[in-house]
């Protein structure tokens, strides 16, 4: 695997010398590009630089750390493809330790040096990813990396994957994450990154052509000629040519001896959609049909292969050099990260009004089988056949459903500007049973039961606890242990038992026994005679689980079960002194378990009300936090447009389709009155990504207030402006109110010289107005100043 070739030694010892600098430098985050194309070996040259780092750190002396953990985020299951590459070596060499999340050993607590674990975005960008959700029962992705570099001194630096793929529609919670983790070094890997302005290591296409890694060019739509006097369609013409080409190619191996069967790729247009068009099931028919009667290629007999999020055929073992299947029919599933040498044909039928067609998709035919150049030239190149004009043709990066096209970022050397900005949180609790509840789930108990307080609590966790921890060898089911204690154990258990059995051997599963069914017959058939079995040990902690899941009423069930059952296992040892599997057993027994759930139900019930009430009394807070223009932004396809917009903050300008007259008529009039504004922003209206004060309502709650337009005019004066009509909100005031009352303690708190308020155009837009103090309505501008940047700007 880490045979490297001449340019891949020479990544791998620039980018060695780069990190080792940044790990001598006392700041975090710091960004670290490689740069290179499609097959050029990208995994190798960072599994290569991790293990040198691995090997070489602990003996170095000349920066502040000897150590460094590794985490790897790749988008889709391309985390897998590197994870178990990676494995495979270095299990050998012993000189990294890869791990998914699920074999991290949380009992540890930290990654270790020359740890390297797998993730891929998916898991950790969403707000309700297990890896990044606070847990009872073990630590999360953020208490791992803290752990790690603050308690642990050990640097963790972030391998990003197809780095590209980190600009997509989830890349603002992406960017939190990353945020979260905190890193050392970032080190962002791609074709096509989109990270600028930063050390990057770019490695030349031709390099990788001289090392005979990859292709020498790809030939679109070769020897091309209409033919209607076949009656074929333009779709079945390409096909036809495609597979000749492979053909073509196949023979070409087989006169220089190789076994290798070359693999014509086809796919599907509206590969930015995962769902099925009309148009694509059409296509499908099509080419499943000529491929059936002509050249007699099928899945049935094994020659054709389909990778369709609803349907795959064919896949083991495609990628390798002699696999019989010839021909692939895909959507978007390979567009990334796909690795199969053998592929040489790219047929590709795209809509009528597209005009693009991606790198990732032709990046698949870019691949050398054997990692070599052949003598006949025919060999060394890729081939496209597409139904598109090839003047027409645009290849761009990759475009996939999570990738979006409308992404804006920020206007290069913009003089940016940092504002304190206010939003309101909702602190009430989340749905979910908390450790609060135990103390409740007693106190009920001692209710009930007429238990007394024991005089001494055990702090510890059941969860924690081993079954083995417990020497049962010489005590019965329920036995009272040695204990100072055993008096007021024993008051207790004769309370508890007038309500409850403690002498519990066994749980008893009840089964049907000798119950004949006609093979092939349904029906009702009578259980004449049943059989009695013992619970094994963890049958019963299943069911004990199972138990606890089913009753912790509305509360959510994931994260609340483990807080029922240790509060469980702390009632029974702290008032009992019953280990952990014994409690479980006379919980679970069928005379106990109706009293069980009668306390249970009281407690979830208290607990329910208790939380209501929380919930009634918490309000929402006021969190500051610091916003400038964002470096990137990406828009929703389906609801932006783009338009020209010059001095808008961040180019392009993308503007919501369903824009309000008053913000479309205000944007005209900030782009004709450029020669005295520097550059003006259209504000989002939701979360820390844009700007924000608080207000209160008419009943003083909290709200956030997001203006629709920051402006900074050529003086440096800061305009902060809501867009509205006469009498069209009913809140303006409060809103107006806050805005003057944050623009005063800002011009006192940090000198900015700022203006801003609810602005009303006037009939035809030509005149805007604001008030400088107070308003009580939006009824009448009367009084009102008249925004006229030309005139501020002389202020």
């Amino acid at each position: 695997m880490f045979e490297l070739k001449i340019y891949q030694e020479e990544a791998v010892r620039d980018l060695y010398g780069k990190v080792v600098k940044m790990l001598g430098y006392d700041r975090p985050r710091q960004k670290l590009v490689l740069k290179a194309p499609t097959g050029s070996g990208k995994t190798v040259i960072a599994s290569a630089l991790l293990e040198q780092l691995t090997q070489d750190l602990p003996e170095r002396y000349d920066i502040a750390t000897q150590e460094a953990a590794f985490i790897w985020i790749a988008p889709n299951h391309l985390h897998e493809q590197s994870y178990f590459k990676m494995k495979n070596f270095f299990s050998l060499k012993r000189s990294l330790n890869t791990m998914r999340w699920d074999e991290i050993d949380h009992s540890l607590g930290y990654l270790k040096h020359g740890d390297i674990l797998f993730l891929n975005w998916e898991s950790i960008n969403k707000d309700n990813a297990i890896i990044i959700r606070d847990s009872e029962q073990r630590q999360n992705l953020m208490d791992l990396a803290r752990s790690t570099q603050i308690e642990h001194h050990i640097p963790i630096i972030v391998i990003i994957d197809e780095e590209h793929m980190f600009a997509g529609r989830n890349a603002k919670k992406s960017e939190k994450v990353l945020a979260a983790i905190n890193p050392k070094i970032e080190l962002r890997i791609s074709a096509t990154p989109q990270t600028t302005g930063v050390q990057t290591y770019e490695i030349d296409r031709e390099e990788v052509v001289r090392a005979q890694m990859i292709k020498k060019n790809v030939v679109l739509n070769p020897a091309v000629v209409a033919d209607e006097s076949n009656g074929l369609t333009l779709n079945q013409q390409l096909l036809k040519l495609a597979l000749a080409q492979r053909e073509a190619l196949k023979h070409k191996y087989e006169i220089i001896g190789k076994r290798i069967n070359p693999l014509l790729l086809i796919q599907l247009p509206n590969d930015d959609k995962q769902t099925m068009s009309d148009e694509e099931n059409q296509i499908v028919e099509e080419v499943t049909q000529y491929l059936k009667t002509y050249p007699n290629i099928t899945t049935e007999n094994h020659k054709m292969a389909i990778w369709l999020s609803s349907k795959k055929e064919n896949l083991d073992d495609i990628e390798k050099e002699d696999n019989m299947v010839d021909v692939l029919l895909f959507k978007q599933a390979i567009a990334l990260g796909w690795d199969c040498p053998r592929a040489a044909v790219l047929l590709i039928f795209r809509e009528l009004q597209s005009k693009t067609f991606t790198i990732q998709t032709v990046g698949r035919i870019l691949r050398m089988p054997e990692q070599r150049h052949y003598s006949d030239e025919a060999l060394n190149k890729g081939y496209v056949y597409t139904n598109l004009s090839q003047d027409m043709i645009e290849v761009v990066q990759d475009d996939m459903s999570y990738m979006s096209k409308y992404v804006a970022t920020r206007k290069e050397g913009l003089e940016n500007v940092t504002l304190e900005a206010e939003i309101a949180v909702d602190r009430s609790p989340r749905n979910r049973l908390g450790s609060d509840f135990k103390n409740i789930l007693i106190d009920v108990f001692k209710e009930e039961w007429a238990l007394n307080e024991p005089y001494l609590k055990f702090d510890y966790d059941f969860d924690d606890i081993e079954d083995e921890d417990f020497d049962d060898s010489d005590s019965q089911p329920g036995a009272v242990h040695d204990d100072p204690q055993s008096e007021e154990i024993m008051n207790n258990r004769t309370q508890a038992g007038r309500f409850i059995n403690f002498d519990v051997q066994r749980i008893i599963a009840v089964i049907p026994k000798d119950v004949t069914i006609q093979a092939g017959s349904a029906g009702i058939y009578e259980v004449k005679s049943k059989a009695q079995m013992a619970r094994t040990q963890s049958e019963v902690e299943r069911l004990f689980y199972l138990f606890c899941r089913s009753h912790v009423g509305s509360f959510a069930k994931k994260d609340s079960t483990p807080v029922l059952q240790n509060a469980l296992m702390r009632m029974m040892e702290d008032f009992f002194y019953i280990n952990e599997f014994d409690a479980k057993k006379i919980i679970m027994h069928s005379d106990n378990r109706g009293e069980f759930i009668s306390i249970i139900d009281k407690a979830i019930h208290r607990y329910q009300v208790k939380k209501e009430q929380e919930r009634k009394k918490a309000a929402l807070e006021k969190e500051t936090f610091t916003w400038q223009i964002p470096e990137v932004r990406i828009y929703n396809e389906d609801t932006h447009t783009r338009v020209i917009a010059g001095y808008h903050a961040m180019q392009p300008f993308y503007e919501l389709n369903r824009v309000s007259s008053p913000e479309q008529n205000f944007r005209k009039f900030l782009e004709a009155h450029n020669e005295s504004i520097e550059w003006w922003y259209k504000n989002g209206d939701s979360g820390r990504d844009n700007f924000s004060i608080v207000y209160e309502d008419k009943k003083e709650r909290k709200a956030s207030f997001y203006v629709d337009f920051i402006i900074k005019l050529r003086n440096g004066l800061i305009c902060l402006f809501d867009t509205k009509t006469n009498s069209s909100d009913p809140l303006a005031p409060q809103k107006h109110k806050a805005l003057i009352d944050y623009i005063e303690r800002e011009k006192e708190s940090s000198g900015i010289k700022m203006i801003g308020g609810i602005l009303i155009g006037d009939k035809y837009n030509e005149e805007w107005r604001y008030s400088p103090t107070y308003i009580d309505d939006t009824e009448s501008t009367a009084g009102w100043n008249t925004f006229n940047p030309e005139e501020l700007c002389k202020l």
